[in-house]
């Protein structure tokens, strides 16, 4: 399949209005636009970010569908479908080196209660290959997933299941970005996916590779072997570390406070920094509970908040009060909220909008989920 870019139009990304569909401004009006991509996609779909559009195939609502967007000048494939189509080309050419003795056999293949993408077959042997693209990363450093996946992590369960003399299982991570040295499993986001990677990788096929498009086009012009860090991931997969909590207040609310007084609170979005020096799953459990005994600062706003989210930095130094020094210079600090044991000037920070949406939060959030990490390899 060749997509030429130079086809499709450019338009710029305003929001994401669901899982599926986003908002674009297409020659400077508002258009929603389909988005083949349940991914999370933070830190690619930004206001001000180039999405390239193309008109929808199929008979839809939506008359145009998301293809690509713009990261440094790069195109990254967002377009699930034709990743896949990609990949079998690839496959098919013999591009890819572990593979190229490989025919595809059938696509889309039927397993337990899976559909795994392609079933290779090399006379007698056979390999169940699942495909997982990223678009998660960082300079060198990519990682998979950018939510959780109850589904991924089954993929991989039943692929070990077929570890036998004719039939093996395996993955192919598939990295959207080809200055990607390493790749390693999302801790931070999931680690009980990155925990079930570890425990299959030596009855499975495991691959990483990164792949360069041709200029002005979706077709791969290199396709890159990526390294897979296995002896250093342990030290992370541990239910330790910070995290970052995301509150909505809907409404002004005066609360009080034993240590802090009466404090207005004013409709908006509240990031929180915490850290749990053990129990980090359990410790953000506690704080989207509503039924609890106050304790912390932290949970006077829990307890009035309209939505939660929480965004876990599993780094074994948890730097709580590097990540508050971080956001201070970015969002407005509510003075002495959460910092009563540390000199910092709070650990709480309001913003008028999501911060989700804002580069600024993002940047801060991938510095130390992934460019901190990335310091540490050569």
């Amino acid at each position: 399949m060749k997509l030429n870019l130079e086809k499709a139009e450019k338009a710029v990304f305003v929001e994401r209005i669901n899982r599926f569909v986003i908002r674009v401004l297409r020659k400077g009006i508002p258009t929603d636009v389909y988005l083949p991509n349940p991914g999370r996609l933070w830190e690619l779909l930004l206001p001000g970010t180039i999405v390239y559009i193309l008109p929808s195939i199929r008979q839809t609502k939506l008359p145009y569908v998301a293809i690509a967007v713009e990261k440094k000048n790069i195109p990254i494939m967002i377009h699930t479908h034709y990743t896949n189509n990609i990949i079998e080309k690839l496959i098919r050419n013999r591009r890819i080196k572990e593979l190229s003795n490989y025919d595809i056999a059938k696509k889309e293949v039927k397993f337990g209660k899976s559909r795994i993408d392609f079933l290779l077959e090399n006379g007698n042997n056979h390999l169940l290959l699942e495909v997982k693209t990223c678009t998660l990363f960082g300079n060198k450093l990519a990682m998979f997933p950018d939510a959780e996946t109850t589904r991924g992590r089954r993929h991989l369960l039943e692929l070990k299941k077929q570890n036998s003399k004719d039939l093996k299982g395996g993955v192919l991570f598939v990295i959207q970005w080809p200055y990607a040295k390493y790749f390693m499993p999302e801790f931070h986001v999931d680690i009980e996916f990155s925990k079930t990677l570890i425990n299959v990788k030596d009855s499975i096929f495991v691959k990483a590779i990164s792949i360069q498009y041709v200029e002005n086009s979706l077709n791969v012009d290199h396709v890159r072997n990526v390294e897979i860090p296995w002896s250093i991931i342990p030290k992370y997969l541990k239910n330790t570390g910070c995290y970052m909590l995301i509150l909505e207040i809907s409404k002004r609310n005066t609360i009080e406070m034993r240590t802090l007084g009466r404090l207005t609170i004013e409709p908006g979005y509240y990031i929180y920094v915490g850290r749990a020096k053990r129990n980090l799953k359990q410790r953000i459990a506690y704080h989207k509970r509503r039924a609890k005994k106050f304790h912390w600062h932290i949970d006077y706003l829990t307890n009035i908040s309209k939505k939660i989210q929480a965004l876990p930095i599993r780094l074994p130094d948890a730097p709580e009060c590097e990540i508050a020094s971080k956001l201070s210079k970015y969002f407005k600090p509510i003075d002495g909220f959460g910092s009563t044991d540390c000199p910092c000037k709070s650990h709480l920070f309001y913003s008028s909008e999501n911060p989700l949406r804002k580069p600024e939060f993002i940047n801060t959030l991938m510095y130390f989920r992934i460019y901190r990490i990335e310091r540490t390899l050569p």
